[in-house]
């Protein structure tokens, strides 16, 4: 039950600093999601040691975890536009297929790198 609190705790603290995000975009008038303010602002509180990673550690990892979740909206929503895959499906195909390895190999060149750096500050 405690693991469950903290980790329900832990959500609701990256709630909170996606309505950050989403309050400053709106008061600045950013043509951006506030998603990326507040991923912004969670770096940053965590780089200069803010935050500790222990904080959020729990909530991410269930976050991860349940993200098939947050898109299945959007995965039963393409089914209003039958007419726009038929007519564009390959090529849509074709760009999530090429933007998932760009991503991956993306993802896995900065583990690499972090793994590298951490390795080296632990010897």
């Amino acid at each position: 039950m405690r693991k469950f609190l903290i980790g329900t705790g832990q959500v609701i603290l990256f709630y909170i600093f996606w309505l950050i995000g989403d309050y400053i975009v709106t008061a600045l008038n950013w043509k951006i999601p506030g998603a990326f303010v507040a991923i912004a602002i969670v770096f940053a509180l965590l780089h200069f040691r803010v935050l500790k990673l222990e904080w959020l550690e729990l909530g991410s990892q269930w976050l991860i975890g349940e993200m098939l979740i947050f898109f299945i909206p959007a995965a039963i929503g393409i089914v209003n536009y039958g007419e726009l895959v038929r007519s564009y499906g390959l090529q849509f195909i074709i760009i999530i297929v090429l933007s998932t390895i760009i991503v991956m190999g993306i993802t896995g060149k900065i583990t690499e790198l972090l793994v590298k750096y951490r390795g080296g500050m632990n010897s």
